[in-house]
């Protein structure tokens, strides 16, 4: 289950590196519609895409950590000591019951 507190601590962690080294910048969240959406991105960075991160950056700087940032991912993140951690700050298995339980959820 997600777990907005871890997840606000990684991403105060994670930022100044995003905002640093990346230099990152997410516009266009005042677009947003209230409920579920998709967002599609392609990731390009090999085994480390920063993607996510950088997105979930922005989106939590402007809405704040009640509501999720859900991210389809591959099952190698999901098992052995990183799955619960990831589990918890919003990484689900991917499959499209997982996306469709994801966007009706609101996340």
């Amino acid at each position: 289950k997600w777990d907005p507190v871890l997840t606000e601590r990684v991403m105060g962690l994670l930022k100044p590196f995003l905002k640093g080294w990346h230099r990152a910048e997410v516009r266009g969240l005042e677009n947003f519609p209230v409920g579920g959406a998709l967002v599609v991105a392609n990731h390009s960075g090999g085994l480390f895409p920063m993607d996510v991160p950088v997105f979930a950056s922005g989106f939590y700087e402007k809405f704040g950590f009640e509501r999720p940032v859900y991210t389809l991912s591959h099952d190698m993140l999901m098992v052995g000591p990183t799955g619960a951690f990831f589990k918890k700050t919003g990484f689900i298995p991917a499959s499209h019951k997982n996306a469709d339980e994801a966007l009706r959820s609101g996340g």
